[in-house]
This record gives structure tokens, sequence and C-alpha cells, in this order.
């Protein structure tokens, strides 16, 4: 347990100081680290399950919540890989390896793959968070004079896609029209 637990305290002091490559991509000088991301998807995804709870739909927070955090865990083996890098199949399978990895407690490795293949409620929540997270993080670069990252709203016609839009639009909107 201690050799998993060193383990797993390395990664998650490397996403706490490990940057996000698509703002770098895009020029912004000092971008968010992967772990505050994780952050910003834990606290979102937390706000739509609320909200979703309240409109009587069953949903497991805690699930949410431990989901979220460790959605990108996999990136303390791999790094960020930007979505453009790879197709999606060889993305998944290369995440999938490196959740093998890094996350040795089944529990927390189960959840990240059922993230990653989208199999719960949850994991939807916490993939419509993801790229709410990403659309406001964008916006708010964007408002601070990095106008590269405006290219990241496509990703809004995204979010109104996702089979939880429809659930929580009235949230949604109104968290988008902060930033965009």
């Amino acid at each position: 347990m201690v050799l998993m637990l060193e383990d797993i305290i390395e990664s998650y002091l490397i996403l706490k100081r490990l940057p996000r490559t698509g703002w770098i991509q895009r020029g912004v000088s000092t971008p968010e680290t992967i772990a505050s991301h994780c952050w910003g998807v834990s606290f979102l995804s937390i706000l739509l399950a609320d909200h979703l709870k309240k409109k009587g739909i069953d949903v497991n927070i805690e699930k949410c919540l431990k989901m979220a955090i460790l959605h990108d865990f996999h990136e303390a083996i791999v790094g960020d890989i930007p979505t453009p890098a790879l197709d999606s199949k060889t993305k998944s399978m290369i995440e999938k390896k490196a959740i093998e990895k890094a996350l040795k407690i089944p529990e927390y490795r189960e959840l990240s793959i059922e993230y990653i293949e989208e199999k719960s409620i949850e994991a939807k929540i916490v993939k419509l968070a993801d790229l709410l997270d990403m659309v406001l993080q964008a916006g708010d670069y964007a408002s601070n004079g990095f106008s590269k990252v405006r290219e990241f709203s496509h990703l809004i016609q995204r979010i109104r896609d996702h089979s939880i839009y429809k659930y929580a639009k009235d949230l949604i909107e109104k968290i988008l029209s902060i930033r965009w």
C-alpha cells in the first residue's frame, strides 16, 4: 500500500504543476494546470449534478465528484494530449493504458475508465462539465487578451448537443453567458 500511495502522490504532484497544452499552444503565458482544470470540472460537476437531482434525476453526486477529480489523472503519465493530435480511438487507448499504470486503486481505475467510456449518467455529467470548463477558461483567457483561444468556441455547440444539455439547459446557458 505504501508504494501505491507514493506513486499516486507523485502523480498528484505532477498534475499540480503540469500546464494544459492547448493553452500553451495558443499563447497563454501562464496557463492553468491540469489540477486546476480538474478542480473546475469538479465544481461544475457538482453544480450540474445538484441541478439534475433537483429535477428528480437519480444522480450519485459523490461518484460525480470522484470521477471529476480523477478524470485527467492519467495525464501525469502521458501528459496533456490535445484532441487534434490523435484520433479519439487511439487517444482513448493510450489513456486507458496510462490509467492502468497511474491508478492502482481499483475503484479509481474503474471510475476513470467509466468516464472515458461515458457509461453512466455521472460520466456524462463529468464529460459535459469538462467541456464547459474548457469553454469558460477559453472565454476567461479571451477576455484577458489571448485571442487565439476563441477557437474553443466551437465547443459550445458540442455542449448544446450533449445528451445531458436538455436537462440543464437553463443552468448551462446562464453559465455560458458569463464568459460568452
